[in-house]
């Protein structure tokens, strides 16, 4: 099980590692297939962006120091993708948000707060973590920001827990609250005995 500072160390290594990734990627354009633009929704390109990222990590894993590069997970799955960091041989679970910088900052939806106690109940080796890279419109195309990435462990995230759909929400770019994996499963187990109920 993961210490507070191997969370800590791994939360500042996946943001170095994505400051590194995100200048190497294309702007992503959409000219061909939609000649009169998309509107400017973030729903409406999210999965395209987030599978964009997690496809080019494997292109350029060499670069990125990465091996292992899966993206091949269940709807279901808690992470969208993982790799192992071949220095350490530590194996990465992600899941890639993204944010369109023009727009103000909100809690967004995280994680299914049963879903997230289940996993990190049974399986004390899993850590996931939550990737938010920001975009902005162009005409036809998207631009990822390097200058917008929030990486965050949700065992540190103020727990808010949303009442119409038992998600865990939070800002993107929040101070972390430093607790234990102990604590944060004993902060959000009434929420989850009250769903079973």
């Amino acid at each position: 099980m993961k210490t507070i500072a191997d969370i800590r160390n791994d939360v500042k290594y996946l943001v170095s590692l994505y400051q590194k990734f995100i200048p190497m990627l294309p702007i992503y354009s959409f000219n061909d297939h939609h000649p009169y633009g998309i509107k400017a929704h973030t729903r409406s390109v999210s999965w395209l962006l987030e599978s964009f990222i997690t496809q080019h990590t494997r292109l350029y894993c060499n670069k990125l120091g990465v091996s292992n590069v899966e993206w091949d997970f269940p709807d279901t799955s808690l992470h969208d993708s993982s790799f192992v960091e071949n220095s350490k041989l530590i194996e990465f679970f992600i899941n890639i948000k993204v944010h369109d910088i023009n727009k103000k900052d909100s809690k967004n939806d995280i994680a299914a707060v049963e879903k997230l106690f289940n996993q990190y109940s049974k399986c004390s080796a899993y850590n996931i973590y939550y990737v938010c890279i920001g975009f902005e419109w162009g005409k036809n195309c998207i631009q990822l920001c390097k200058d917008y990435i929030h990486v965050f462990s949700p065992q540190f995230m103020p727990v808010y827990i949303n009442p119409r759909n038992d998600k865990i929400q939070a800002f993107y770019n929040h101070t972390p609250i430093l607790r234990t994996r102990e604590e944060f499963l004993s902060k959000i187990r009434p929420a989850v005995d009250r769903i079973k109920v």
